[in-house]
């Protein structure tokens, strides 16, 4: 779907598999925890009740896999306060409040047993291979993360504060007060066998559109400043931490006032332009341009390694899928989503 609110809700980052569930469904009315192996139809399942809400003239919210943005983890209907989430390894949801505020799916229960236990040593192989792979994948973010760390800290020096903080007081001079500090997460950033990904979410939402160009590692110190901008006009922000250091910032919208600001690679002319270029000092960046040559070469090789990875995962998975997808009595799976949509929608 065109302009659909695309994000993530957990990452692959240099610490490893990072879930942002409870941030992010904590605070709703009722979670539908959905159930079931791979390839059981968790996702056409949440899909077929998006398309109802949809149908019905609501807004939905798409949180996709951090592995396989092609799979969805979750969405949320925004007007009823109602998600619909997977619920298995590795993003495990427990329920606060079963049978009240969680409402727990079971797909598994619609899988021949007979049939999988034909396959179970070759799935458990499976099972086991994708998990030793992880860890490998992760091992290189780890290490990405680790060499990312180091640019941004010789880069820094190079930072000219003041005219950074200047450029963020001219841009936000005209902003209004809002109604009230507070912090939203939404992650528009993830890195999958798809490669690098940045959902162009933000700027979907945004009248005022900023795309930050930063080749030094320095643009989540822009973004810092413009959410402390944000925090003393009080106004709400949507913010994305780094796939990579989840305690970095790499895009910020801000709804009050319609403007967005995400750190990635966009040259459409619908966008302004700000180029970290500005406000470093080139003599430093030039004293660390060998430093910054090697970096980027060790960043490649780990990030092949990352993609090569995944790609692996990616592949056992399908097999994985395979396997349950034809143990799957699916129109058990439509029969339940229904009775799902009516107690949703009241229909």
């Amino acid at each position: 779907m065109q302009n659909e609110k695309k994000y993530f809700a957990s990452a692959n980052t240099e610490k490893g598999f990072v879930s942002y569930f409870d941030e992010i469904y904590g605070c709703l009315e009722r979670v539908y925890i959905i159930k079931g192996g791979p390839g059981t139809g968790k996702s056409h399942f949440m899909r077929n009740i998006a398309d109802e809400a949809e149908g019905n003239g609501y807004s939905v919210e798409y949180f996709y896999c951090s592995s396989d943005p092609l799979s969805l983890d979750g969405i949320i209907i925004e007007e009823l306060g109602v998600a619909v989430i997977d619920g298995t390894s590795p993003h495990t949801y427990d329920p606060k409040v079963p049978g009240i505020r969680e409402v727990i799916i079971n797909l598994g229960n619609h899988w021949d047993s007979k049939k999988l236990e034909k396959n179970k040593d070759e799935i458990c192989r499976l099972v086991n291979e994708k998990s030793m792979l992880y860890n490998n994948v992760y091992n290189y973010l780890s290490a990405a993360g680790r060499v990312e760390s180091e640019i941004r800290i010789f880069n820094r020096r190079a930072v000219k504060f003041e005219k950074m903080q200047a450029a963020v007081n001219r841009l936000s001079k005209g902003w209004k007060q809002g109604d009230g500090y507070k912090k939203k997460i939404r992650l528009v950033e993830g890195i999958s066998h798809a490669g690098h990904i940045v959902y162009n979410t933000y700027h979907d939402l945004a009248e005022n559109k900023y795309v930050i160009k930063d080749r030094y590692g320095v643009g989540t110190l822009f973004i810092d400043m413009i959410i402390k901008c944000a925090e003393n006009k009080r106004l709400k922000i949507v913010y994305s931490p780094s796939y990579i250091d989840a305690s970095s910032v790499m895009g910020v919208y801000l709804p009050e006032i319609s403007h967005s600001f995400v750190i990635c690679e966009d040259n459409s002319i619908d966008k302004k332009q700000i180029n970290m270029d500005r406000f470093v000092d080139a003599e430093i960046i030039k004293s660390n341009k060998q430093k910054n040559r090697f970096a980027r070469r060790c960043l490649n090789s780990l990030y092949e390694g990352v993609q090569k990875g995944f790609d692996d995962i990616f592949d056992i998975h399908s097999k994985i899928e395979g396997y349950y997808i034809n143990a799957m009595d699916f129109s058990k799976n439509i029969a339940l989503a229904g009775k799902i949509k009516e107690e949703i929608f009241k229909i």
